[in-house]
C-alpha cells in the first residue's frame, strides 16, 4: 500500500513536470493549431544616441498556417492599435494594410511615416511588450515576427518613431529624425511636347518626345536636432562633433540633359558661393548611364537650419539617346548620417520618376513596294476637329526626306494627332494624299503612371485590336493633274482655244475652195 501511494505520487509529480515544461513553449510564441511555430529573431536598439532610450510595442502579431508554401504572414493586430485610422486586416486573407493597400516593403515613405505618427500617438493608451521598456542604446531583444514600434526618448535628438518589421531575420535599428521625408516629382513638361501622369501635383512619370523639356523637383528637409548637438556642431573651444555629409544625388538615363540646378532651403535661393554646400554637376557613376550631380550639405549648416525645407529645381532636355517606349529614369538618393538615419539603419532614401516616348516610321515605296530615296515629307500639327474634319496647324520641324530604305523615323511627337503630308513628290509619280496619324500613350488605370505602351491609330494595322507605329506611303506613277484654277487650266484653256481656232480656219479654207470649184 505505502508503495502504491508513492508510485502515485511519482506520477503526479512527472504529469505536473510535463505540463509545466508544455506551457514554456507557449508563452515563447507558441503555435495554434494549425499555425507553424515562427522563430523569435535578435532586434538591436539604436547604438548612435548614446543618451536616448527605447519602448517597443507590439502593433500587430504574425502567424503562419503549416503547408502554406507561399510563406505569407497572417496578421492580428494588437489592443491599442485596432482604432489606428487606416491601420487594418483584410478579413480574407489576413493580410496587415494601410489606407487600402497592402503594408510592405515598397509602401512610401511618406505612408510609413504617417503610420508611424498614427501609431505612436496610440501607444499612449497601450503597454510595451516584456522587457520593452526604457532600452538602453544598442542593447537588444528577443522579438516573436509581427509588426512593431519603436519610440525614442533622450536628449542628442528629436527622434521619430520607428516602424519595425520582424520577419525571419535579426535586425539593427538607428535613431530616425522626426521629419526626414525625400520624394521626386515631375513638374512639367514643357513647349507642348508631352504630358504628365495625371492632375496630382505628385507625378512620378511623362510623355515626352525628343527635344521636350522636362522640369524635375527633388523635396526633403534637414532633420531635427537638440540644442546639444547644434551646440557640439559649432564649438569653437574644442573639436566639433562632425554628423558627416547629408547629400543629394541626381541619378539620369543617358537619354536626358540635366541643366538649371537651383537649390532653395525654407523657400530661398542659396547660391553655391554661400559655401554653404559643395556641387559636383558631372557625376557618372550611377546605374542609369547618363550625367547626373552630387549636393554635399556642410554640417554646420544642417543643424543649424534644423527642419528647414530643402528644395532642389532642375531641368532635363529629353536627348536622341532617349529609349524608343521603354522607361527613361531619373533617380534621386538621399544620403545621410547614422545620427539622423531612418529605421533599419540604412542611412539612405530614395526615389525614382520615369519618362516615356516613341517613334513614328514612314516608309514610302513604289506600287511593286520598291523603296524610293528622297521623298519629302513634312509633319503638321492638326487644329481641333470642326464638322468639315482634321485641318492642318502648324509644321513641327522641317521637312524630313525618305533614306535608301525609302525610311523616315520620327522622334519628335508625343501622344497626339497629326497629318503627314508628300511635300517633295518624286519625279514621275502622282503625289500621295496626307495620311492622319493618332498616337496615344497609355496609362495604367490604377496608379494613374504612364507604362511605356504606345497605341497607333492610321498606321498600318497589325490586327483588329493593335497598331503599329509604321506607315507605308505608296506613290503611283504618271503625272500629277492641274489643280483647279492653276497655271495647268490656263495651259488647257489655251490648248483648246487654239484647236477650235484652227478648225474654224480649215473650214472657211474648205467652203472658199469649194464655191470656187462650183
Amino acid at each position: 500500500m505505502k508503495a502504491k501511494k508513492i508510485f502515485k505520487g511519482m506520477t503526479a509529480a512527472a504529469v505536473a513536470a510535463v505540463l509545466a515544461a508544455s506551457m514554456v513553449p507557449m508563452t515563447a510564441f507558441a503555435a495554434a493549431p494549425g499555425y507553424d511555430d515562427l522563430t523569435a529573431q535578435t532586434v538591436t536598439m539604436p547604438s548612435t544616441l548614446s543618451s536616448a532610450k527605447y519602448n517597443v510595442y507590439l502593433v500587430a502579431s504574425a502567424a503562419h498556417k503549416t503547408g502554406d508554401a507561399s510563406g505569407v504572414y497572417e496578421y492580428t493586430l494588437e489592443t491599442g492599435f485596432t482604432n489606428v485610422p487606416g491601420l487594418a486586416v483584410n478579413p480574407d486573407n489576413k493580410r496587415l494594410t494601410y489606407n487600402g493597400s497592402v503594408l510592405s516593403t515598397s509602401t512610401s515613405a511618406s505612408d510609413l511615416k504617417n503610420l508611424a505618427d498614427a501609431l505612436k500617438t496610440a501607444s499612449s493608451s497601450a503597454s510595451t511588450v516584456t522587457d520593452g521598456s526604457d532600452l538602453a542604446s544598442g542593447s537588444s531583444l528577443t522579438l516573436a515576427p509581427g509588426y512593431y514600434l519603436v519610440t525614442t526618448t533622450g536628449t542628442q535628438m528629436k527622434s521619430a518613431p520607428i516602424l519595425v518589421s520582424v520577419t525571419d531575420a535579426a535586425k539593427t535599428l538607428t535613431a530616425k529624425s522626426s521629419d526626414l521625408t525625400f520624394e521626386k516629382n515631375i513638374v512639367s513638361v514643357k513647349d507642348g511636347q508631352g504630358t504628365v501622369d495625371g492632375t496630382l501635383d505628385k507625378h512620378k512619370s511623362a510623355e515626352v518626345a525628343v527635344g521636350s523639356e522636362v522640369t524635375y523637383e527633388i523635396k526633403t528637409n534637414f532633420p531635427s536636432y537638440s540644442d546639444e548637438v547644434v551646440a557640439a556642431v559649432n564649438r569653437t573651444d574644442g573639436p566639433s562633433l562632425n554628423i558627416t555629409d547629408f547629400v543629394i544625388t541626381d541619378d539620369p538615363s543617358r537619354g536626358i540633359t540635366l541643366k538649371d540646378i537651383v537649390v532653395k532651403v525654407d523657400n530661398t535661393e542659396v547660391a553655391t558661393s554661400s559655401g554653404t554646400y559643395v556641387i559636383d554637376d558631372s557625376v557618372t557613376t550611377g546605374k542609369n548611364g547618363g550625367t547626373g550631380f552630387k549636393i554635399t550639405f556642410d554640417d554646420a549648416y544642417v543643424v543649424n537650419n534644423k527642419d528647414k525645407s530643402v528644395v532642389v529645381s532642375f531641368k532635363a532636355d529629353v536627348n536622341e539617346h532617349a529609349a524608343s517606349q521603354d522607361a527613361i529614369p531619373n533617380d534621386a538618393t538621399l544620403n545621410f548620417a547614422n545620427d539622423y538615419a531612418t529605421g533599419g539603419g540604412s542611412g539612405e532614401l530614395k526615389d525614382e520618376t520615369d519618362i516615356y516616348r516613341t517613334d513614328l516610321i514612314i516608309y514610302k515605296t513604289d506600287e511593286a513596294s520598291n523603296p524610293i530615296e528622297g521623298v519629302g515629307f513634312t509633319v503638321y500639327k492638326t487644329n481641333p476637329a470642326t464638322d468639315a474634319g482634321v485641318t492642318k496647324g502648324d509644321a513641327i520641324g522641317l521637312e524630313r526626306y525618305t533614306d535608301a530604305e525609302g525610311k523616315i523615323t520620327i522622334t519628335d511627337l508625343p501622344a497626339g494627332t497629326y497629318i503627314i503630308s508628300e511635300t517633295k513628290v518624286p519625279a514621275n509619280y502622282k503625289k500621295a494624299d496626307d495620311v492622319t496619324i493618332t498616337i496615344e500613350a497609355i496609362k495604367d488605370t490604377a496608379s494613374n503612371k504612364y507604362t511605356g505602351a504606345y497605341k497607333f491609330t492610321g498606321t498600318d494595322k497589325i490586327s483588329d485590336t493593335e497598331n503599329d507605329n509604321m506607315k507605308t506611303i505608296v506613290n503611283i506613277k504618271g503625272q500629277e493633274l492641274p489643280g483647279t484654277g492653276g497655271m495647268g487650266t490656263i495651259i488647257f484653256t489655251v490648248a483648246g482655244a487654239g484647236v477650235v481656232l484652227v478648225a474654224g480656219i480649215m473650214l472657211i479654207v474648205y467652203m472658199k475652195k469649194r464655191k470656187i470649184e462650183e
